[in-house]
């Protein structure tokens, strides 16, 4: 039988979600970069125009997805840090 130590398996969680954070965090920067303005700001503004741009809806319907991924992560990462985990 192996016996592994939780605080192993945490350190190991911990790693495996910094590194999605990170490339979560990099995609959404991607996108500021390319227009130049924050989700909300986007988001506002691709409501309001009359004439739909299916690559702006694409790319905001991307956008929000890492951005929620992103803030869920960062939860879980949270969670994990302060121990409120449990290993099955």
């Amino acid at each position: 039988m192996v016996v592994i130590d939780k605080h192993r398996v945490a350190d190991w969680m911990l790693l495996s979600y910094l590194a999605e954070q990170r490339q979560l965090h990099e995609n959404i920067l991607f996108y500021e970069n390319k227009y130049g303005e924050t989700l909300e700001d986007f988001q506002k503004k691709t409501r309001q125009n009359e004439n739909e741009d299916f690559q702006e809806w694409d790319d905001f319907i991307e956008w929000q997805a890492y951005s929620n991924f992103h803030t869920d992560i960062t939860k879980t990462i949270n969670d994990i840090k302060s121990g409120n985990f449990q290993v099955a």
